[in-house]
Formats: structure tokens, C-alpha cells, sequence
């Protein structure tokens, strides 16, 4: 594939410029080691959230702040949802950084992921748009490999002696999906992200408008290596299922290839101010709207013939508060909150039979003291799909608290060891189910029943990792890292239907090499 082969070469050339470039006025984030810079939680939800928002990349994110990680990973049990893998092997590698070029801030990032899932069913698709209500799948274990490469990019100059910042980023992604056993898929994906923001600086702050305008297209394709499943309509492990809505699934054993072309748009309002002493306040109000086209690919006039239409808007609002940088180091409070809706058009029918909505809301802060760093967090979720032509629905909302914890202990001049211990919990607040008995096939009945098992049950994360910190090596600062996650509902799950049961536990263990320079 020639997509990485050319990203390679655009972060090869970025990094080539750093040696004509312009450093910006030195800051306190300036002063600090790379890996001091990643260590803080405070830092990095700073960094996270001038990245994703792009406007503040040129005062917000640290100069010459590169990185490379190389993760290996792998998690075994029963503990996911419908569309999770009881086993799974992952290598991911990244690579990002930021540097000025000339009157120019560069923000870059190329990340390879693969994983082998030993054991995937019920929902197969990409995981990009897990809340679209077309997809394929089967109750059989598939074998499945993904290949995903993904970059992202951000330029920003500022004209008129620095107050009047134009800023566009590109996000983009190409992925290939496949099982290699039966019924075996396969799905092929991309999409292209384009953002362009113009803004206004003043004394005390400054102000921003956003456009995005992005399209992409997932393909899939079903079929059988071997005869006898191809014929087959007697064993369900074995028959290719085809959902249109949020349950109507019926038998499909052969001819399951479709197109899903989406095309998204919105505009966002970011805007920051120095308040009170020392504290600044960013925020972002943002509106997406995303259309997908569920198409299948035939002979007739049109060549296709249309499934669905799922139309779905989004509704943003991102505020964080930063206080001074003493003991190098900021105090970070961020809350997020989120709509999302969702409406099909489902041709089988000509009418709308599926609605999707969720709201979300997140508070997150983050200090440091001394060599201590602590990030707490709150999370709240709604969530509630339906189904109006068959009846089928499901609700549930959740509580969500979580507390990271890592401390930095010198072992030497050059060395340190950074433990680190994370906990969260998954309180299911409310829940509703509905899901009849009658007419209702195999299928629907498993992945309904196992994600309601899944979703309104309240569970638990107990994770560890441990750091070894090499400073100021040849290539610059290393930091070696082992991690272990372990995840358990805090009641055990029954139910009629032994197959829709999710499991007990899920274990997930990694190493991790990342390098500063």
C-alpha cells in the first residue's frame, strides 16, 4: 500500500525543517524535559485539548516536543460487548511531534495499528460507526486481522503581526478489515478530514470560528472459502446475518456486499480568556452533522439499490481552566458534554424505523505535587436505541468515576522508575429493555440480549504499569514501560440464552517503548 509510504515520507521531511526553525518565546512548558512534559497528567490533558482543537497549537503545546511509541499488547476474556474479541493480539506504533518552520506551527501524527482478533462475532464491521444500523454477523468465532493507518495534521500562521491566526488540519484514515475463515468478510475503509479556522487575538485572549467538511466509505463483502457452509441453512453458527435497523436482522447466506458513503460537515465557536490571576479558560461549542448511505451494488439502472439513510447530528461543548504553572506544573479542570442524534431512513420499509441518542458529560482535573501526578474524573452516560417496526429497544445510564495516580522516583542522575495505579468503576444507573419473543430471530435475540447484559450491568478496572526512564541518552529520553489492565462486573450475569451471556472477566497486558528527541 503506497498511503504509509508517502505519510513516512511527509514526517521524515517535517523533521528534516527543524533545523531552520523559529522557536517561539520560551515558556514554562519550554523549560521542562520531554519526558517530564509527558509524565504530568496536567500537561497532556492540555496538549490533548489543544490538539484536538487545533487553534491553540501554537501557545499551548510544547516546542519541539516529538515522540515514538511502539505498544504490544494482548487481552483475553469474555467481558466485551457484542462487537468485542475474546482474544486479541495488537501491535501499534505512532509517531508525533510539533516544531515552527519559519512563522509556521507544525503539528504532525502517523499511527499503524494491527490486531488479531481470535475469536470476533455477532457485529462485523470497521468500529468506526458503531452506532449505524446497518452491519452483517454471525453467533460462529471468526479469526479476523486489521490493518489501520491513520495521520493527522495541523499548520497555523498568524498574520497582521501575530493577531490574526489561520489554522487547517487534515485528518486521515485508511483500513482494512478481514476474517479468514467461515462465513469469512472483509471491509475496507477511508475517510478524509479537512478543517480550516480563522480567529482573532486580543490582550486577554482570543476567538475562533471552525469549518469541517469530511466524506469516506466503508465496503463490505461476505463469502465462503468453503461449499457446504454456502449452502447452508440448517446450522446457524453458520448463516451470514443482515441488520437494517436496530433489530431487524434476517438470514442472508450469500450476497452480502454493500457501500456505506458518508459525507460529515459542522462549524465550531472556540474562545479563550485570561481570567481572574493567573487562569485562562479555553472552550470550544461545536455542531456535527454526518449523513451515511447504505447502498447495494447490483445490475439495475441505478446500480445500486438503496438500504439506508442515517442522518446524525452532533452537539459539542468542550471548556478547560488552567491555572498558573507553578512547581512546573498547572492545575487542569476540563468538563465535556455531548449530544448525539440519531435518524434512519430505512428504504426496505420507506419509512424511519431506527433513533439513536446519547448524552454524555465529563469532568476530569489534574495536578501535580511534587513528583506525584493525579487526574480524577466523573463521567455521566444516557444511552438509548430503538427499533419502532419491530419493537426492540434498549436504554441504560451510567455513572462513571475513575481515579490515575503515578509518582516519579529517581533511582539515579540519569534514571527513574514512575509506578502508576488506575481505578474506575461503571455504576448502571437506570435501565430498559425491550425485546419480543415472537418472530424475533436467532440472531437479534443474542446480540440484543448479550449487549443489554453487557451495558446495564455494573462493573469495574483495576489497572498497574511501571516506567523505567532513561534521561538524557544518546537519542534522548527512553522510557520503557509494562502495563495490566483487569476489568470484572461486580455481579454475576445470567440469562436464558447461554450464547448471549457475556463472560466473567477480561485480562489485557502490554509492553511499551517510547522514545523523546
Amino acid at each position: 500500500m503506497r498511503i504509509p509510504f508517502v505519510l513516512s515520507i511527509f514526517f521524515i521531511t517535517l523533521w528534516s525543517m527543524r533545523g531552520s526553525e523559529v522557536r517561539a518565546q520560551s515558556t514554562a512548558i519550554d523549560s521542562l524535559s520531554h519526558a517530564a512534559y509527558a509524565q504530568s497528567y496536567s500537561w497532556q490533558q492540555l496538549y490533548h485539548f489543544a490538539v484536538l482543537n487545533k487553534v491553540w497549537l501554537k501557545d499551548e503545546v510544547k516546542n519541539n516536543f516529538n515522540r515514538l511509541d511502539a505498544d504490544a499488547y494482548l487481552a483475553k476474556g469474555n467481558w466485551i460487548d457484542a462487537q468485542g474479541a475474546t482474544q486479541l493480539r495488537a501491535l501499534e506504533l505512532s509517531t508525533q511531534g510539533k516544531t515552527n518552520v519559519g512563522g509556521f506551527s507544525v503539528w504532525g501524527k502517523f499511527n499503524y495499528y494491527r490486531a488479531m482478533e481470535d475469536s470476533t462475532r455477532l457485529r462485523h464491521q470497521t468500529r468506526m460507526h458503531t452506532d449505524a444500523p446497518v452491519y452483517f454477523g454471525s453467533l460462529k468465532n471468526n479469526y479476523y486481522e486489521r490493518n489501520i493507518y491513520s495521520m493527522e495534521a495541523i499548520v497555523q500562521y498568524c498574520f497582521d503581526r501575530q493577531r490574526l491566526p489561520m489554522t487547517v488540519g487534515v485528518d486521515y484514515r485508511v483500513g482494512n478489515h478481514f476474517s479468514n475463515n467461515d462465513p469469512r468478510g472483509r471491509v475496507a475503509d477511508f475517510q478524509f478530514d479537512l478543517s480550516a479556522a480563522v480567529g482573532r487575538v486580543f490582550p486577554n485572549g482570543d476567538i475562533h470560528v471552525n469549518f469541517l467538511y469530511g466524506y469516506g466509505r466503508e465496503r463490505v463483502g461476505v463469502g465462503y472459502k468453503n461449499d457446504k457452509y454456502a449452502n447452508n441453512t440448517a446450522d446457524p453458527l453458520y448463516i451470514n446475518y443482515y441488520m437494517n435497523g436496530f433489530g431487524r436482522a434476517k438470514d442472508q447466506v450469500r450476497d452480502i456486499r454493500y457501500n456505506d458513503d458518508f459525507i460529515r460537515y459542522g462549524t465550531d465557536f472556540l474562545f479563550s480568556r485570561e481570567v481572574f490571576t493567573d487562569h485562562k479558560v479555553f472552550a470550544k461549542a461545536g455542531w456535527r452533522y454526518e449523513q451515511q448511505f447504505f447502498k447495494f451494488y447490483d445490475s439495475s439502472p441505478l446500480t445500486y439499490t438503496p438500504l439506508n439513510k442515517y442522518k446524525r447530528n452532533a452537539y459539542d461543548l468542550d471548556v478547560l481552566l488552567k491555572t498558573s504553572a507553578s512547581d512546573a506544573s498547572p492545575r487542569v479542570y476540563r468538563l465535556h458534554a455531548g449530544v448525539v442524534d440519531g435518524r434512519d431512513y430505512n428504504y426496505e420499509i420507506a419509512q424511519n424505523n431506527y433513533v439513536y441518542r446519547k448524552e454524555t458529560l465529563l469532568l476530569e482535573a489534574s495536578d501535580r505535587f511534587k513528583n506525584i501526578s493525579i487526574k480524577a474524573a466523573l463521567g455521566y452516560e444516557s444511552t438509548a436505541s430503538e427499533d419502532g417496526s419491530v419493537a426492540i429497544s434498549l436504554a441504560y445510564k451510567s455513572l462513571k468515576p475513575a481515579l490515575e495516580i503515578n509518582q516519579q522516583i529517581p533511582l539515579a542522575v540519569k534514571a527513574a522508575i514512575i509506578p502508576r495505579i488506575c481505578l474506575s468503576y461503571n455504576h448502571v444507573l437506570d435501565s430498559e429493555f425491550s425485546l419480543p419473543s415472537v418472530f424475533i430471530p436467532t440472531f437479534t435475540q443474542t446480540i440484543m440480549q448479550h449487549n443489554h447484559l453487557y451495558y446495564t450491568t455494573s462493573s469495574y478496572r483495576v489497572g498497574a504499569g511501571l516506567d523505567y526512564q532513561l534521561n538524557n541518552v544518546q537519542f534522548g529520553n527512553v522510557v520503557l514501560g509494562v502495563y495490566a489492565d483487569y476489568w470484572q462486573p461486580s455481579t454475576k450475569v445470567n440469562g436464558t440464552n447461554y450464547i448471549a451471556i457475556p463472560g466473567d472477566d477480561r485480562f489485557q497486558a502490554g509492553v511499551r517503548i517510547t522514545a523523546f528527541f
